[in-house]
């Protein structure tokens, strides 16, 4: 019959792609271990430890996110380490205009004696009359060095600005990568929601077909792409749930949350 001969040809299609599919599996079972430097020749379970986490779309603002973001972010904070460091630079070439006053003292003894071994006054009557101080006072005013230094500012004052231009670039990029993963979450959770949707009409039309099935109103062949509707419509929804997870996970980063799970 024709119905039989293409029951025969889906069921080997089917088997086919079944192989093929458990073959990716396996491959990609190989790369994760790879990427996770996990000895190849012991076996990795992975095993589903999600909730029953609620998927609704988010009413927390990127703005808000980003006040937190912006005092724990490694790039930003490194930037704002480099524009401090330029900073103090410049105030140290600035300072090499100032004049510089510096002060010498000493004091002296007096003290002799004679080679011959003679009899000689003694050190602390020598000190007492012959001991002498000085204090002097030494102002150094920058005349002739004046265009080094002035080269030296401007280079550090030019430093400053690219610091600080790295620092709004980093900070704007920042503001813009938070937005993004926001938009994305809310989009995945509406994604999700439509996949819902989508697998319950699925299986109610899957339920009718089998009620005509059973009343040979359809062909077998008929329920079987309806099953296999049902069945894709549950990889959609699981994929759509997994992916809000992840960008679910990518905001909460944002917020100062570890993106790994210890």
């Amino acid at each position: 019959k024709p119905d039989v001969a293409e029951m025969a040809a889906k069921e080997a299609a089917d088997i086919y792609n079944l192989t093929k599919h458990k073959n990716l599996l396996a491959i990609s079972i190989i790369l994760l271990k790879e990427k996770m430097n996990y000895p190849i020749d012991q076996d990795f379970d992975i095993k589903d430890n999600q909730n029953e986490t609620l998927i609704i779309k988010s009413n927390e603002a990127a703005a808000a996110i980003y006040e937190t973001a912006k005092n724990i972010n490694h790039n930003v904070l490194a930037a704002q380490s480099s524009l401090r460091a330029q900073q103090m630079n410049q105030r140290s070439a600035f300072a090499n205009f100032s004049p510089v006053v510096s002060m010498d003292a000493g004091i002296s003894t007096g003290f002799a004696k004679y080679m011959n071994g003679s009899e000689y006054t003694s050190f602390s009557e020598q000190l007492k009359n012959k001991r002498g101080t000085y204090v002097g006072f030494t102002l150094s005013i920058p005349l002739f060095s004046g265009f080094s230094k002035t080269t030296s500012y401007n280079r550090s004052k030019a430093q400053v600005i690219i610091a600080q231009n790295e620092l709004d670039e980093t900070t704007r990029t920042l503001y813009s990568e938070i937005e993004q993963a926001v938009a994305d979450m809310n989009g995945q959770a509406d994604a999700y929601q439509q996949a819902v949707k989508q697998r319950e009409a699925m299986e109610i039309a899957h339920n009718a077909n089998q009620r005509k099935y059973e009343e040979g109103l359809i062909s077998p062949l008929e329920l079987h792409t309806s099953a296999n509707r049902v069945v894709q419509s549950k990889a959609e929804e699981m994929n759509a749930e997994l992916q809000y997870r992840l960008k679910a996970r990518l905001v909460r980063y944002y917020n100062g949350e570890s993106f790994v799970i210890k």
